[in-house]
């Protein structure tokens, strides 16, 4: 070869060097200039190609002409050279500036080349070698390069990238079967994946089979080579991993020795090592000590492992940093590899709870082809999850915490069998499945609880299967696709199911004989064709539960009941305590919804003529489920009504009908009813009075608000025995006994309220057009109720009096009038002695009353009134003509005691007329006259009596119905204070304001 270059350099033809470059190194070798300066050729930009990859740049070179002996033909050598070694392209890229000079001390006859060889700057496209914070170092260095006819040598090779440096020497042959007899290689801290890429990069392709080393290893050691055998000893370091390897092995490829030994982190461990199982999980910072020994052919050496891990860190695929990680403790095992495959077995214990085994039968040259059993005891909840995640299969996101599972599994490279038996104090499942990694399948058996069907995620929404109820399984059937997507067919069925929803207490909906088909796949639970009896009723179900939530609004699971007896209401409006008629009926449907939302249409019926439609739309806010837009119209008869228990001291009468239209809003726990009902008529009746009349009202409206603490009432209105009632107020839920009520009432009709159950009749005693107002308030249960009001009776008679008509006939009286010519006054209050009726005024023709009553809270009386006779109507008998003209009226001492049921009423009429007779009218006529007489003839009169001081005239306090009746203005302005205002407290202080006295002005 030297001998043809040498010939055509010397021919001085750059044409005749071309062709010989090209004949030699391929169609790109090219020399653009050369030229003979004397003994020196001189070589510019010339390419020279070293294969099909890889090829020397020369910028410039510098030949040396010799003259040889051998058959006279000229020789040259080599005397300096600039330029580039290159390899690849842009994807994967080598580039090594090099120059040349020439050493002539030590050189031979037939050296062509012997110098020393600088590179500065070695670059290579980095893949492996590139982690985070430790970027590429170029490499600089040099060697002494000697080549001859037959034989080549590098000694002294120092080269240098950053800290790491290395160290080499080495010759052979060029020609015949030994090209290389002696290398040595000593490493100090180079990095293992510069080295890869640099391979990669100078031959074009990765490594096959790719070298399986992480990219920060760090190698420290060496490397040597004779004809005889090689040998390693190195260290590898990681910053989680450091090792010792040492091996030796013969020209013919046996391993005499080799050994690896030291602390190796999982994390370092390239894919191709770790089996399917153990890819599928994290293995976070595991480090696990190794021991492990190979012997026989190199190709194929016989492994011996053992391995230890005090605790192993497990974390599924994507899981949260901030999550704690599951543990193994005393992770312990042994590896056997040869040429017939490879036999791996570990046990360790579970943190929390559980043993595994694990036996594996590797094939050669291929971690897919496996034979593994899995025996796993007492397994947790945890690793329950993680093991199915590493599977690849879906699964809920938690299991019960007292859940333990026994699995005992076997996994060849085509078939997965294996049973499963899950089990809690609660349920008891096992599973049984078989199939390949393209598709499993298997039944499932036993019971779960709904409690543990919860908490699988099974359910979700505003109401849930509460309690320990069971469900069993009939024909359930899994199968697991491609994907890893389990599909969970069957029937399930249940006894009894309690159906819980929010609240305190919280309400409870039971069901029986509950059976459905239903679907469990990786996006949730599909119910088909489900259906139950409930409180003497039918309940269908379908719809789908997804695992991962719906948008709100999206329609998940639909409810259908007909005939579904009134027990059920109770509990669902949170009152255990309701009585409800038990021919009361629902039927309607439900809708729940995504995002925790619930539509609802309910009709409940009876056969007495309740029919009343509910609409519920509930929703979730945060952890609060609640009512807002839900409403509520219909009517109520009395009898399902009474039928609550939520009436007690006022009822309505049978027959009565109530309409109301209301709105219900608020949490489900503490629902706010709002709206208004009205009534063509309602006999209230007293029910701890049976013997009192009933008081019938008609048309009567009301506006309402009722909470879970309280009762308000405003805008009620209703007439009342040919006149007007009117009434606001507040009554405590809460059971603390709080009331306020304001009452109005104006034309109530005496003659028309209804007779006691007795024949009694009101309008018996007095008659007339009641008017008046009543303030009711109570503090709390133990305190007695307070009243105050007034009232006054427009129109009066008194049928009353015509019972003393034969006493007075007896003085020579007519019979008197029952017409009043004053309307009769009173103020009332009640307390904690009882009523006490004050300021009575009444005025008849015959007659006037004053006085005061008190009723105890026994019913015992106790009045004193003042009756006077005026002198009109005494001057009517001729018996008391004379002394009444003298002496005027006379006043009647009343006084009443008894009971309300025995009343006692002791009245002095005889005495009374009788001493009105024995007055001495002639002698106070005569004395009269002596007197005038005196005083004419000069006797000093009497003194005159003290002139009365004038009192100072006040206008007269006008009642509120004073106003009402008799057509003053400010009656319409009571009114409208009377039925427009919600605060009874507020109601009664405006009408005291509009009805106080004006103080008169005196004009001039």
């Amino acid at each position: 070869m030297l001998h043809g270059l040498a010939n055509a350099l010397l021919s001085l033809g750059v044409p005749r060097v071309r062709e010989w470059l090209q004949g030699r190194f391929g169609p790109r070798a090219d020399v653009r200039e050369i030229a003979v300066d004397g003994p020196l050729l001189r070589v510019a930009h010339a390419t020279l190609p070293l294969g099909p990859r890889m090829r020397l740049e020369v910028r410039t070179a510098t030949f040396e002409i010799l003259r040889g002996a051998l058959a006279g033909r000229p020789e040259v050598a080599l005397a300096s050279l600039e330029g580039a070694l290159v390899a690849g392209d842009a994807a994967a890229r080598f580039e090594a500036p090099v120059s040349f000079r020439r050493d002539r001390e030590g050189e031979r006859g037939a050296d062509w080349v012997s110098g020393t060889l600088v590179v500065r700057g070695a670059t290579w496209t980095s893949t492996q070698g590139t982690v985070a914070g430790a970027g590429q170092t170029p490499l600089d260095g040099e060697v002494i390069v000697r080549v001859g006819e037959t034989d080549w040598s590098i000694r002294r090779g120092a080269f240098q990238a950053g800290r790491a440096s290395i160290r080499l020497a080495a010759s052979g042959d060029l020609e015949g079967d030994t090209v290389l007899r002696h290398a040595s290689l000593e490493i100090d801290g180079a990095r293992a994946g510069h080295f890869v890429d640099a391979v990669a990069a100078l031959t074009g392709r990765a490594l096959a089979p790719r070298i399986p080393l992480p990219p920060d290893l760090v190698l420290w050691g060496t490397l040597a080579h004779d004809t005889r055998s090689s040998q390693v000893s190195l260290r590898l370091d990681t910053a989680r991993s450091s090792a010792d390897l040492g091996a030796r092995v013969t020209a013919s490829g046996d391993v005499e020795v080799a050994s690896l030994g030291g602390t190796l982190a999982v994390a370092d461990l390239p894919p191709a090592w770790l089996a399917e199982m153990a890819r599928a999980v994290d293995l976070g910072d595991a480090v696990v000590r190794v021991e492990a020994r190979a012997h026989g052919d190199v190709a194929r050496p016989v492994v011996e492992a053992t391995f230890v891990a005090p605790s192993v860190s497990v974390r599924a695929p994507g899981q949260k940093r901030f999550l704690p990680p599951l543990r193994l403790h005393e992770l312990r095992g042994s590896l056997h590899a040869g040429a017939s495959g490879a036999d791996l077995r570990a046990t360790a214990n579970l943190e929390g709870g559980g043993r595994a085994t694990i036996a594996a039968r590797l094939s050669p040259g291929s971690l897919e082809d496996h034979d593994v059993t899995i025996c796993v005891v007492d397994l947790s909840p945890p690793w329950a999850v993680l093991l199915a995640r590493a599977l690849g299969r879906a699964v809920p996101a938690a299991l019960p915490a007292d859940t333990r599972a026994t699995v005992d599994a076997h996994l060849t490279a085509t078939t997965w069998t294996g049973v499963l038996d899950a089990r809690t104090p609660r349920s008891d499942i096992t599973l049984a499945w078989r199939g390949s990694r393209a598709r499993v399948e298997g039944d499932l058996g036993g019971s779960l609880s709904f409690a543990d069907a919860r908490a699988l995620g099974l359910f979700t929404g505003p109401i849930l299967p509460r309690g320990d109820g069971l469900m069993s399984t009939e024909g359930m059937h899994l199968a697991v696709d491609p994907g890893g997507v389990a599909t969970l067919e069957g029937t399930v069925r249940a006894g009894l199911v309690h159906l819980d929803g929010e609240g305190d207490p919280a309400p409870t909906l039971v069901l029986s004989d509950a059976a459905a088909r239903v679907r469990i796949d990786g996006e949730g639970l599909v119910i088909e064709d489900g259906h139950a009896s409930c409180h003497g009723g039918r309940v269908s179900v379908r719809g789908r539960v997804p695992f991962d939530g719906a948008p709100p609004g999206t329609s998940l699971v639909h409810v259908q009941f007909a005939r579904i007896g009134a027990g059920v209401l109770a509990p669902l409006l949170a009152r255990p305590d309701l009585g409800l008629p038990p021919d009361l009926a629902l039927e309607g449907e439900i809708d729940v919804q995504g995002g925790d939302r619930l539509r609802a249409e309910i009709a409940v019926s009876s056969p007495r003529g309740t029919d009343v439609l509910v609409d519920l739309a509930l929703h979730r806010e945060g952890q609060i489920s609640r009512l807002d837009g839900s409403t509520a119209r219909g009517r109520i008869r009395a009898e399902d009504a009474l039928a609550t228990g939520l009436l007690h001291e006022v009822t309505p009468a049978h027959g009565d009908e109530v309409t109301f239209e209301a709105s219900l809003a608020g949490p489900m726990d503490a629902v706010v009813f709002r709206g208004r009902a009205t009534a063509a008529h309602v006999r209230l009746e007293m029910a701890s009075r049976p013997e009192w009349p009933g008081l019938r009202l008609e048309d009567v409206g009301v506006h309402f608000r009722v909470d879970r603490a309280r009762l308000v009432w405003h805008h009620l209105r209703a007439r009342v025995a040919k006149g007007v009632l009117a009434s606001s107020g507040l009554a405590s839920l809460a059971g603390d006994g709080t009331l306020t009520v304001a009452l109005m009432c104006a034309g109530v009709d005496l003659a028309s309220l209804p007779a006691r159950r007795d024949g009694k009749r009101l309008d018996d005693h007095v008659r007339g057009k009641l008017g008046g107002e009543l303030r009711v308030d109570r503090r709390d249960a133990t305190a007695h109720v307070d009243a105050r009001g007034s009232f006054m009776l427009s129109s009066p008679d008194y049928p009353v009096l015509r019972r003393v008509e034969a006493r007075l006939r007896s003085f020579g009286l007519p019979a008197p009038p029952t017409a009043g010519i004053e309307p009769l006054r009173c103020r009332v209050a009640l307390g904690r002695h009882g009523l006490h009726v004050a300021e009575i005024s009444a005025r008849a023709a015959c007659a006037a009353v004053e006085g005061d009553l008190h009723v105890g809270l026994d019913g015992a009386l106790q009045g004193d009134l003042c009756v006077t006779l005026p002198r009109a109507y005494l001057a009517a008998s001729p018996l008391l003509f004379v002394p009444a003209s003298l002496v005027g009226g006379v006043r009647v001492p009343v006084s009443i005691s008894g009971t309300l049921t025995r009343t006692r009423v002791h009245a002095d009429l005889a005495g009374a007329l009788g001493g009105l007779l024995r007055e001495n009218a002639v002698t106070r006529v005569v004395s009269g006259a002596a007197q005038e007489l005196w005083d004419t003839l000069g006797g000093t009169p009497p003194p005159s009596p003290p002139a009365r001081p004038q009192r100072r005239e006040r206008p007269p306090r006008r009642d509120a119905f004073d106003l009402l009746l008799e057509g003053d203005p400010r009656g319409a302005e009571i009114f409208d204070a009377l039925v427009g205002c919600d605060d009874p407290r507020e109601t009664l202080r405006l009408v005291e304001e509009i009805a106080a006295p004006r103080p008169r002005v005196r004009v001039g």
